[in-house]
């Protein structure tokens, strides 16, 4: 129970209006909704801290942040504009062909690989893309956010680091 207690205060801490906007408003604000992924990713991380089953391991969530982070380092510098191609646009239902088609060797290889969080991301994102649970119309905005890329960038970082001691 007591372990319950520091997520519940920081959980009920994004509902408090500051100048009449929650803190959780803001940071959606900032960059949107939070991606599927980011969601399965907090949802697993509760799961495991209330003294649940783990559902991921560090394993399997090196091979996320490396998928994540792959794209993230695609998708970002161009989508804001470095090149005149925008993979953004390839998220959109009619333009998103290819988009599929790059997704599935992914798919496979989280399925045969065993990496059951990369493939649940990839699997719950096309769902909720589907039936459209989140604002964005755009496949991208289900799979990927600014702060996953920050978070999962920040645990590579400190994975490597820590390796090296």
């Amino acid at each position: 129970m007591k372990r319950l207690l520091l997520p519940a205060a920081f959980l009920a801490l994004l509902f408090v209006p500051i100048e009449g906007i929650p803190v959780a408003g803001y940071v959606r604000g900032i960059a949107g909704d939070l991606s599927i992924t980011t969601l399965l990713l907090l949802a697993s991380s509760a799961v495991s801290f209330a003294g649940g089953p783990k559902l991921h391991d560090r394993r399997e969530l090196q091979t996320l942040a490396a998928f994540v982070l792959a794209s993230a380092a695609f998708f970002y510098p161009m989508a804001l504009g470095l090149t005149s191609f925008d993979p953004y646009a390839l998220g959109y239902p009619d333009r998103m062909r290819g988009f599929l088609l790059g997704l599935a060797p992914v798919a496979l290889f989280a399925w045969f690989r065993g990496r059951l969080l990369l493939l649940l991301a990839v699997v719950l994102a096309l769902a909720a893309f589907r039936f459209e649970l989140l604002e964005s119309r755009n496949l991208w905005d289900y799979l990927l956010d600014p702060w996953l890329a920050a978070f999962l960038g920040g645990f590579t970082i400190f994975a490597r680091f820590s390796k090296s001691r």
